[in-house]
């Protein structure tokens, strides 16, 4: 078990000094950016739902010509559910993140 660890360690460590996690941290980068600026800028109060942010990021991220995000709804269901809805501001989030996404995206057909 130790030497799989180990393994694993070098592997990551290998391909971090070799740079292949830098598209990675500049597209959370990008994403925390653009989070934070949809917050600033999107006139919402803090008593606001999750489900609501969510929605308004996506329509947000459509408005700017961002990408969708593809956001792990089913894991995250699956954490919320082992954890005693611990995680259920996220989840809430991501189901109106989605349910602009299907809506825009019917629209657009």
């Amino acid at each position: 078990m130790i030497k799989k660890l180990e393994s694993l360690h070098d592997y990551v460590k290998k391909n971090y000094e070799a740079g292949k996690y830098d598209a990675s941290a500049n597209e959370y980068k990008q994403w925390t950016e653009d989070y934070q600026a949809a917050a600033t800028t999107s006139g919402h109060a803090d008593d606001d739902s999750d489900y609501d942010m969510g929605y308004q990021q996506s329509m947000t991220d459509h408005d700017h010509g961002f990408s969708f995000r593809n956001y792990p709804e089913a894991a995250i269901d699956f954490g919320n559910l082992v954890s005693g809805n611990r995680m259920h501001e996220v989840a809430d989030f991501i189901k109106g993140y989605n349910a602009a996404k299907k809506d825009i995206v019917e629209k657009t057909q």
